[in-house]
């Protein structure tokens, strides 16, 4: 089997850990498998036709939403190529859609959820058309052209999980070496997780589409036993813990600090926080571990757009996390997000006033996206606020693509509304993040030209620095 993680519109990112969970399943099943993560090969789809020298009988592709285009080019080109050869798709938006994705992809088989035991069922029993009709979580069309979909499929033990297979993959590959605050970004940065599922319900979240709603988590000895390995077999010493909320259990964290400590591990690991699931013990703790960053999603400084989309967090809670954050030592990211249910350009100035309180190493800013599968996207489809029709820009960024344009209005902000309260906080936060990487005069630091238009991957890149440099200027 071929497992497939197309090209992506960043360019650097984390090695796909959903594929590598699924190939060391499939491995331990004795089931030969090879994974190609496109950008971090250096190929586009034209490339891809080239080094398609192998049969498979059954190939998978992982996808995300903007992805959507691509995966129809690959299928096919993959049709094209091998007439005989299935094709499985899964991932949040094939999770979200499975019909319409199997109608308009032109794929042979949905894996919905956490594909682990899915996928190694499908292809023990490709040919057993009876069994097909009982695998949990597979989606595809029968002979008489009927849906067959029996729901979702078998949640794992993750503790019995065999550890990603993360030999298959280019682990020297540059694509990898994202930029992360807190970590050396001249070396790997591996994924780890350490839970699946998060109990809470924010509108613009699909994360339980894929994962469903609770909290599955690993044990301690079950995650410190994965870096061990980690550090023996690949001399992993630094780790994103990418859970959606690390710190749901806290005492469970701090055994992992216990654990880490105690195995006398010396990594560097950053993870996503609630600022209202922190206290300064466990910031310390964690500290002492080897944390050095957190991030917390704020989204807003109104504590009504906050009620809105259903962050069930306070103002002061926000702020309190900083402030302990910062005493414990910590790098703090802040995700703050425009274009939000009943947000104005007033609640645009109080989150404005929030960033400057709470002072934050590298605040990020976003465009809320109704990505299929959230409960905004249902909102939005029902109020008739959807703006665009192409998977592709479906993306939280202006700076990501061509001709962007906010994927929805409100009911109080039109697109050009929200994207004009989007350049605006970007000016504000923008000049932030360069003082922090480059100096108060960063605008005189020449490595700050050298090393953001270093990362450019095209020309058009460069036009969209250009464009961002352009905005920071009108917007000062």
């Amino acid at each position: 089997m071929l497992l497939i993680y197309p090209p992506y519109v960043w360019e650097y990112k984390r090695p796909a850990l959903g594929l590598a969970y699924i190939a060391s399943v499939l491995i331990e099943s004795g089931i030969e498998v090879d994974i190609l993560d496109m950008d971090a090969e250096g190929l586009n789809l034209k490339d891809f036709s080239t080094h398609f020298d192998k049969d498979y009988s059954l190939i998978g592709i992982s996808f995300l939403t903007p992805q959507f285009n691509i995966v129809r080019e690959f299928v096919r080109l993959i049709r094209r190529k091998q007439k005989d050869t299935l094709i499985v798709i899964g991932g949040p938006h094939a999770s979200a859609m499975p019909e319409q994705s199997i109608d308009e992809l032109k794929a042979d088989f949905v894996a919905l959820g956490e594909g682990e035991y899915t996928i190694m069922k499908l292809v023990k029993n490709l040919n057993d058309e009876k069994y097909l009709e009982t695998i949990p979580g597979l989606v595809y069309r029968n002979r008489a052209g009927n849906i067959i979909n029996q729901g979702k499929g078998e949640t794992p033990d993750i503790n019995s999980l065999p550890f990603p297979a993360w030999h298959l993959f280019p682990l020297e590959s540059s694509h990898y070496n994202i930029s992360l605050p807190g970590v050396n970004n001249k070396e790997m940065v591996f994924p780890l997780l350490t839970s699946r599922s998060c109990p809470y319900d924010c509108v613009f979240c699909d994360s339980h589409t894929v994962f469903g709603r609770g909290f599955n988590a690993r044990t301690p000895e079950n995650i410190v036993e994965e870096i061990k390995y980690m550090n023996e077999r690949f001399q992993a010493r630094q780790f994103d813990i990418v859970d959606d909320t690390f710190t749901v259990d806290v005492k469970r964290v701090h055994e992992v600090c216990a654990l880490i400590l105690k195995n006398n591990l010396k990594i560097k690991w950053i993870c996503n926080a609630r600022v209202n699931l922190v206290d300064l013990e466990l910031l310390k703790a964690m500290k002492k571990a080897g944390c050095t960053a957190i991030n917390y999603g704020v989204e807003s400084g109104d504590p009504v757009v906050i009620q809105n989309i259903s962050k069930k967090i306070k103002i002061e809670q926000i702020i309190n996390a900083h402030k302990l954050s910062k005493e414990a030592g910590l790098i703090i990211t802040t995700f703050i997000m425009v274009g939000s249910i009943g947000e104005t350009f007033d609640s645009v100035k109080l989150t404005e006033k929030l960033i400057e309180k709470i002072d934050s190493d590298y605040p990020g800013l976003s465009i809320s996206t109704p990505f299929p599968g959230s409960p905004l996207y249902k909102i939005a489809l029902k109020n008739n606020w959807l703006q665009v029709e192409d998977w592709s820009k479906y993306v939280t960024s202006p700076y990501a693509i061509d001709d962007y344009q906010p994927v929805m209005r409100t009911d109080v902000m039109t697109g050009d509304e929200i994207l004009k309260a989007y350049y605006y906080l970007m000016g504000k936060i923008a000049r932030k993040k360069l003082k922090t990487k480059y100096g108060q005069f960063y605008y005189m630091n020449p490595s700050m030209y050298i090393k953001e238009f270093k990362r450019v991957r095209d020309i058009r890149g460069i036009f969209r620095k250009f464009a961002l440099v352009k905005n920071l200027i009108s917007n000062s």
